[in-house]
């Protein structure tokens, strides 16, 4: 199976669940819940979840045990997403070509949709009814999203933003200190929760732990990847150091060490080989 027509059947799997697990828009308190299924549902691509089902499956993982996890990862992405976007935050009025949730609804509103998001992501890691396994994927995730991971991310990506607001100015040794900046930023704002999607799909997947190690590493450098493309397509991040043609040749580093890592995951497993390219791709869409 070719690796776009893997992601659109799982993304199906996934939004089916998703409005499984999600409570009704009408449910009493209304406003948070509609806010919940108005980010949820707002276009995403699920592209994290998939990741999970991918890291399951990998480790011979079969059936829809999986799937709780994903639309777990899911909702904490939202999450991020919800609180990223707000005034104190990153300030952006759109995501995904509609209004952001703290403008369709408020800050406060934006803010306990966020946390309601998370907790609810939490509640389903114990869907999957085996206390070790639950144990070892709520362990997994708070590392990677916490102020060691997502969250510690985030809070260098708001200094980074409030030093260096004029980059034709920069000296070289600012230069050096907002590319180390960036390199925290994609290590941990972005490729932590990818490694989380992927990692708790081996979990799941009673993975042993090197091989949990192995998809974390080859996690890594997708995440990274990830976050390169996104700074060509936005313009941002590296891209306003390094320029576009050393952050596409930054990127295209990362492809072919993903790939590597790929083989020392799993020789036999195309899906994983394919996601770099796929990934990279992006930049000529």
């Amino acid at each position: 199976m070719k690796i776009k027509e893997y992601f659109e059947i799982q993304k199906e799997r996934v939004e089916k669940k998703l409005d499984k697990y999600l409570p009704l828009a009408e449910k009493y308190p209304s406003v948070i819940h509609n806010a919940m299924r108005y980010s949820v549902f707002s276009g995403g691509k699920r592209i994290r979840p998939i990741m999970s089902i991918m890291g399951f499956e990998t480790f011979k993982g079969k059936g829809d045990k999986i799937l709780p996890v994903a639309c777990a990862i899911e909702l904490i992405h939202t999450y991020s997403l919800i609180h990223d976007d707000l005034p104190d935050i990153d300030n952006d009025d759109l995501r995904r070509g509609k209004p952001s949730c703290h403008r369709k609804f408020s800050p406060a509103v934006a803010i306990l949709t966020g946390d309601a998001l998370l907790i609810e992501g939490f509640k389903l890691l114990t869907f999957v009814n085996e206390d070790s396994t639950v144990k070892k994927l709520v362990s997994c995730l708070s590392n990677k999203i916490g102020s060691f991971g997502m969250n510690g991310g985030q809070i260098i990506d708001i200094q980074r933003s409030l030093i260096f607001d004029d980059f034709k100015n920069l000296s070289n040794k600012e230069k050096d200190k907002f590319l180390k900046q960036s390199e925290y930023v994609n290590a941990y704002k972005t490729a932590a929760l990818i490694e989380a999607a992927f990692m708790s799909g081996a979990i799941t997947a009673k993975a042993s732990d090197a091989d949990i190690n192995n998809i974390k590493d080859y996690a890594y450098c997708i995440g990274f990847l990830f976050q390169l493309v996104d700074d060509i397509l936005d313009r941002d991040g590296y891209v306003l150091v390094l320029g576009e043609s050393k952050t596409e040749d930054k990127a295209k580093k990362f492809v072919e060490e993903a790939k590597e890592k790929a083989k020392k995951v799993d020789r036999d497993n195309q899906l994983l080989t394919e996601l770099p390219d796929y990934i990279f791709q992006r930049i000529n869409i």
